[in-house]
């Protein structure tokens, strides 16, 4: 397996890359204090979130204006284009490998505390279940009303500032209008998708979710009333990779996250993801990475 070194991207470390950015970048950006607007993403910002995988704190939501760009979101690799709009909610690792010159994004930041505020503490589940994201394409008029509001948060902002109630308003209709959207791209989508790959989706998505406290197959065949050997080759065929080989991953993925981004101990981490012995989870890791978990926490 490839070592990549993982950080994370808190909001104020997005926050500092901004500042520390061009005057163009500062002009078509407002931050505040637990959210951020922006209608335009300079060079600079977009080669220090492509150097590597990261952690997102927080929702992130992105609209392609143009261009295109190579993602993955919780190991699941996207093509990105024109008229896209990405979701990534809280602790997603993402991992933007490439882009074109012609990329135009715009986006919207904003932490947890201030979601659920929005929301009066009952935000759409898509967007407050950790580990969750989603990528649409959207309609020329769907993108249209989804730039106008984004542009209309960041107007607001800057001219009533961050305390205003309207941009909290505006915030939360405009994750309502995404989350309507994606509700109605996810029933377009069964209907086109084989049942083969609604099923490697929702394999995914129990991985990201459980795969801290199950490692093996058979708890993953019974949240989906398969038998281990057929979900085996359902995803073999579908993937192309082992059913095996995306637990691992995503076990591996939260690990260095843990060695790198906690103050925990080797032996608290082994307990909290539930290996039997320390001596099996080094093993594990370094099978893995090449690496025993304290060569990769000491690693540059």
């Amino acid at each position: 397996m490839e070592r990549e070194q993982l950080y994370n991207l808190t909001f104020s470390e997005a926050k500092s890359i901004i500042e520390k950015d061009d005057r163009k970048t500062l002009a078509h950006t407002y931050v505040a204090e637990g959210f951020g607007i922006s209608i335009g993403v300079s060079d600079l910002f977009r080669r220090r979130i492509s150097e590597k995988p990261m952690r997102i704190e927080g929702l992130r939501l992105v609209l392609v204006k143009s261009g295109q760009a190579r993602v993955i979101i919780n190991l699941i690799t996207y093509e990105i284009t024109a008229g896209s709009l990405i979701m990534v909610s809280d602790d997603s690792i993402v991992h933007l490998q490439s882009y074109s010159d012609d990329i135009d994004i715009m986006g919207l930041v904003l932490v947890d505390e201030l979601l659920n505020l929005f929301f009066h503490g009952s935000p759409p589940e898509t967007f407050c279940r950790k580990m969750n994201g989603f990528v649409l394409r959207l309609t020329p008029d769907e993108c249209g009303i989804m730039e106008r509001m984004l542009h209309l948060i960041w107007s607001v902002a800057r001219q009533k500032g961050a305390g205003c109630e309207t941009v909290g308003d505006l915030m939360a209709a405009s994750i309502r209008f995404c989350d309507e959207l994606n509700i109605e791209k996810v029933k377009e989508e069964r209907q086109h998708k084989s049942r083969n790959q609604q099923l490697f989706d929702r394999f995914i998505a129990l991985i990201n979710t459980h795969v801290g406290e199950h490692h093996r197959l058979v708890f993953y065949a019974n949240e989906l009333c398969l038998t281990q050997r057929y979900l085996s080759t359902l995803i073999k065929q579908t993937s192309g990779v082992t059913a095996k080989a995306w637990i691992e991953r995503a076990l591996v993925m939260r690990i260095k996250v843990m060695l790198r981004h906690s103050d925990m101990q080797i032996t608290q981490i082994s307990d909290s993801l539930h290996f039997p012995n320390v001596s099996f989870f080094c093993k594990f890791f370094k099978r893995l990475t090449g690496l025993t978990p304290t060569e990769y926490q000491h690693a540059q």
